[in-house]
C-alpha cells in the first residue's frame, strides 16, 4: 500500500513512519521543514494550492499528523498555530 503521512517529520509522526516502513509499506512523508528523504514532499498543510499538488499521486492511506502544538506555541505563535491547526486541518 501506498501511505502519505502528513506531519511525518514531528513527534508522532516519525515514529509512525518508522513502524509503516519496518512493515514493508509505500511510505511518503509530507511536512513543512526540508528533508533529504527520497519520499519526501514540502508542503504546509494550511496552503491550498500546495495540499492540492500532494493529491496529484494516489495514495491508499493518508494520516494527517501535521499539527503545531505546546502552551508557548499557542501563546508566542498564534497565528502559526491557527493556521496549521485550524486551516490546514
Amino acid at each position: 500500500m501506498k501511505i502519505l503521512v502528513i506531519g511525518g517529520l514531528g513527534c508522532v509522526g516519525t515514529p509512525l513512519v518508522n513502524e509503516l516502513i519496518f512493515r514493508g509499506y509505500d511510505v511518503w512523508v509530507a511536512d513543512k521543514a526540508h528533508n533529504h528523504y527520497e519520499k519526501y514532499i514540502r508542503c504546509d498543510i494550511s496552503k491550498f494550492r500546495q495540499v492540492e499538488q500532494l493529491f496529484e499521486q494516489d495514495f491508499d492511506y493518508v494520516y494527517n499528523l501535521g499539527a503545531e502544538f505546546g502552551r508557548y506555541n499557542g501563546e508566542d505563535f498564534y497565528e502559526t498555530l491557527w493556521e496549521s491547526n485550524a486551516i490546514g486541518m
